[in-house]
């Protein structure tokens, strides 16, 4: 039997585990999530607590252009200063965890691919505790549609209400790009000839009204009550952070066993939704990011690219 220690190279391991995760998810896929080198930095040198830039509209009017007059820079208020919270996880396999990926004929990559998948569908539930989380919080009511009280199709999801629940961003609409719904809300959209399908690159991409579609049974249902998520380029910052021994292997000498631990420091936050609790431990659970008194709305409805679509299907 191969050996952790032996085919390992966490310089080449990681870099090709989070490229595989970006590869995978479909939250990176429709640009949900978005990742780049300076959500990197931040990450990686803000601590536990980190401050967001703001990535909307600017504030401030314009001003009249006078001789000997200068113009007056005008900063952000302070009220509306987004905040993250950085999140910390692990996890450790053993060989036998790993058995049939040690056994390939490239090993690093079958585990680094065992692996991603792992984390890009951990990396979904935290994004839906987040979800559950911040539509908790009061103030997002007005980012929320809920038309199961309305009398049979009226309650129902169907091209007019899901533009109706689009109008929650107003003229920023045009911000939604991606959709997040059940199983079952697809199939039933299927089965009314409304989903389009797009081959590409060996995947099937999924479209609904233009909007990239990512199928999620995580989504809430409650009394044949569905919730679907709109949410737009950006919706999301990501950042993945260095972690010291990120990847590292020991071995179990009682056990004659060798171990794969895996760390992963990230940001993946909301936008315009700030954090402002605390956590259970050094970093929040997924339990911690579904309370609604850890968040806070910052920005203005239409700056959150997030909706909260509840319907009968």
């Amino acid at each position: 039997m191969r050996s952790f220690k032996n085919i390992i190279n966490e310089e080449v391991f990681n870099p090709y585990l989070e490229s595989k995760i970006k590869e995978i998810s479909p939250l990176f896929e429709s640009g949900i999530l978005d990742s780049n080198s300076f959500f990197d930095s931040l990450a990686e040198n803000s601590g536990s607590i980190i401050k967001m830039p703001y990535f909307a509209d600017l504030y401030g009017s314009d001003e009249v252009i006078t001789p000997n007059k200068p113009l007056a820079p005008v900063k952000m208020p302070t009220a509306n200063q987004d905040v993250a919270v950085l999140l910390s996880r692990g996890k450790a396999w053993s060989q036998n965890d790993l058995m049939a990926d040690l056994a390939s004929a490239d090993p690093v990559k079958a585990i680094g691919n065992t692996a991603a998948k792992f984390w890009a569908e951990k990396l979904q539930r935290t994004f839906q505790s987040m979800l559950k989380g911040i539509f908790a919080v009061s103030s997002m009511s007005t980012k929320t549609l809920d038309i199961t009280g309305q009398l049979d199709e009226k309650a129902k999801f169907s091209c007019e209400s899901f533009i109706d629940a689009m109008e929650k961003m107003g003229d920023a609409k045009d911000n939604i790009t991606a959709v997040v719904m059940h199983s079952a809300v697809e199939a039933a959209l299927q089965k009314n000839k409304l989903i389009t399908t797009v081959p590409e690159n060996g995947k099937i991409k999924k479209f609904f009204m233009g909007k990239y579609v990512i199928t999620d049974d995580k989504c809430p249902i409650s009394a044949e009550k569905f919730t679907t998520y709109l949410l737009g380029k950006g919706a999301f910052a990501y950042g993945n952070a260095a972690v010291p021994h990120q990847c590292e292997t020991v071995r179990d000498s009682l056990s004659g066993n060798d171990i794969l631990i895996n760390r992963k420091n990230y940001l993946m936050h909301p936008r315009g939704i700030k954090w402002t609790g605390s956590a259970s431990a050094i970093s929040p659970s997924n339990t911690d990011l579904e309370m609604s008194k850890n968040w806070e709305k910052a920005y203005d409805d239409k700056a959150i690219r997030i909706v909260k679509f509840v319907h009968k299907i």
